[in-house]
């Protein structure tokens, strides 16, 4: 139960994170897609086995 609950946070977050990416760009804000890129980039490798 724990698992699945972690894991719907992290689906969350990075679904969050993607929405927040696709309204940056089309707001044609460069600096909040740069700030939003980085904290994905960021977080990327903690959330992945790769």
């Amino acid at each position: 139960m724990l698992g699945a609950l972690t894991q719907i946070i992290i689906y969350t977050c990075r679904m969050g994170f993607a929405y927040l990416v696709t309204h940056s760009v089309m707001s044609f804000n460069l600096g909040i897609f740069i700030a939003a890129l980085a904290s994905i980039s960021n977080k990327y490798p903690k959330y992945t086995k790769a």
